[in-house]
Parts: C-alpha cells; sequence; structure tokens
C-alpha cells in the first residue's frame, strides 16, 4: 500500500486530534475539582480540591499560615513554607473577605483539613 501525500496529511490530522483529545481528557481530570466545605469528607482524604469562602481566622507560625475558612461552614486550611509575600496576599485577602483555596484534603488530629498550595483573593464579597 503506497501512501500519498494526501493520505500521509489525512493520517497526521487523525493524530494531531487524538493527542490533543488526550490531552484535554487528562487535563480535565487532574484539576482540582471545586468543593463545598460541608461536602468534604473523609472519602476525599489525598485528592486535590478547591474551595472559596471568608478567611475568619488566621496566624503565621514558623512559616506556617493557619487559616480558618468559613462558607456555612468552615474547615482549617494550612500553607506551610510560606513566603512573607504569601502571608501579605492572605491578609489582603482577609480584607477582600473571600478567597479560592486550592490544596490537598487531610485528617490531623482527628479533623479534617486542607493542605493549601494556593491562596487566591477573590475580588468580592462572596464566592462563585
Amino acid at each position: 500500500m503506497q501512501l500519498t501525500q494526501k493520505k500521509y496529511n489525512t493520517l497526521l490530522a487523525i493524530i494531531s486530534i487524538c493527542g490533543t483529545l488526550s490531552l484535554t481528557i487528562i487535563d480535565f481530570q487532574t484539576q482540582p475539582k471545586k468543593t463545598e466545605i460541608r461536602e468534604i469528607s473523609e472519602q476525599l482524604i489525598g485528592k486535590k480540591i478547591f474551595i472559596e469562602g471568608k478567611i475568619t481566622s488566621q496566624f503565621t507560625k514558623k512559616n506556617t499560615l493557619f487559616l480558618e475558612i468559613t462558607n456555612k461552614n468552615k474547615i482549617k486550611a494550612i500553607k506551610f513554607n510560606t513566603s512573607k509575600q504569601e502571608s501579605l496576599t492572605a491578609q489582603h485577602a482577609d480584607a477582600q473577605n473571600f478567597v479560592k483555596i486550592t490544596g490537598t484534603v487531610q485528617k490531623y488530629n482527628g479533623e479534617l483539613e486542607i493542605i493549601a498550595d494556593q491562596i487566591t483573593p477573590l475580588n468580592k464579597n462572596q464566592p462563585t
């Protein structure tokens, strides 16, 4: 079977489309899932999620930022190795009311919490 230029181009187009679709599916599956605080359970331990809520308390100890996030329910979020900029971002977010926390659910001392990878201030008075 001889491969003509037209067949070759068609084959390349099909392979490109399949590759793009595969990457899109993989990216979609690896994105953190938006989760309401009330939905966080032991079944989510080890899973990456994101929540939105209001910072109701915060403090920093030895480069670790401890937050309490509330959106009808509440949960603790911890950000290890916090830079000075991240601490300032959290303080600014407190003034802005709502934040988006992306991280992994874990259980510590019998309580569920989020180990934060990212804290993003939301410029509004309530979550999306």
